[in-house]
């Protein structure tokens, strides 16, 4: 605050206090002293003169003055405190305004990409394709899927390395099932995409990976089920599993992030996102299957461990 002057005041209750206690301790003493100097004339003539009176009625006065001089500057707290509180409950409503207003624009904010979501077909976003919700909704589509299911991948090796693979178990119920085929997409081993591949996840053997889903899906087509590989040599675009209800789509990339060690696969480090039938990306996505397959070479006979 500022005086008609300019100058700054700082009539807070702390300065207050402090004024009242200053001004009340300096009449008391200058009381105390009129009172002690009442009494050394009193003790010096021996008899109560106009002198001492004097001085016992100033020191009363003072006392009275004391007294007074109290009660206004705790009117003046009071007045004070009033000023503080209205301050306060401005600042409060300030708060609740400008939280209401951020909470409606949050509210707006998901309103939207929830609009934006459903317009689009979408039906759930996980994290990343191994993520165990993410494992979970893919494996329950394989086994309820009736109809034709569509894979593309690179390596695959969550479908066809039986040791560690999510999927195998799955794509097995799958293929025991009436009605059903699959269809799969691999890169082939010996593209310049994987080479390519293989360089930005540094030492991770991409072709070997290949290979071991390559001598899996031998072993199922040896026992008669309904499965057709194919490879392409472009440089992979997309993670995709279709079946005849949903879509799984995850975005391929050249990219490494920052927690990646060398040799460590670059997949499975952006969301997986789930499209129901009736969504446009399902059916663009499905056209895209059918264009990689149209141009797509046979099954390459596995090979040994490639040296990369």
């Amino acid at each position: 605050m500022r005086n008609a002057n300019g100058s700054s005041t700082s009539n807070t209750p702390k300065t207050v206090i402090r004024g009242w206690v200053l001004r009340t301790t300096i009449l008391l003493l200058v009381a105390d002293l009129l009172i002690w100097c009442a009494w050394a004339v009193l003790l010096v003539t021996g008899t109560s003169d106009n002198t001492s009176d004097r001085l016992q009625e100033v020191a009363i006065v003072l006392l009275i003055t004391a007294a007074i001089t109290g009660a206004f500057e705790w009117a003046s707290l009071g007045e004070l405190a009033e000023q503080l509180q209205a301050q306060l409950k401005e600042a409060i409503s300030a708060i609740v305004v400008q939280t209401k207003s951020e909470t409606q624009e949050l509210s707006m904010s998901i309103s939207r990409i929830v609009d934006g979501a459903i317009g689009s077909g979408i039906v759930n976003i996980f994290p990343n394709r191994r993520e165990p919700d993410a494992i979970s909704a893919v494996a329950r589509e394989l086994r309820r899927a009736k109809g034709e299911v569509k894979i593309i991948g690179v390596g695959l090796p969550d479908f066809f390395h039986q040791r560690k693979a999510d999927y195998y178990p799955d794509i097995c119920v799958l293929l025991e099932g009436k009605g059903a085929k699959l269809r799969i997409l691999i890169l082939d081993p010996e593209s310049p995409a994987a080479k390519e591949r293989g360089e930005i996840e540094r030492q991770f053997l991409t072709r070997d990976e290949i290979n071991d889903s390559i001598r899996t899906i031998e072993t199922l087509r040896k026992d008669d089920l309904p499965i057709e590989p194919r490879h392409y040599g472009g440089r992979p675009i997309n993670f995709m599993v279709c079946t005849e209800t949903y879509l799984f789509l995850e975005q391929y990339h050249c990219g490494r992030s920052s927690d990646l060690k060398p040799g460590e696969c670059i997949g499975a480090r952006v969301p997986l996102i789930q499209f129901s039938f009736d969504s446009r990306t399902y059916e663009v996505m499905n056209s895209h299957f059918e264009y990689l397959w149209s141009v797509g070479t046979p099954l390459r006979q596995a090979t040994e461990a490639a040296v990369q």
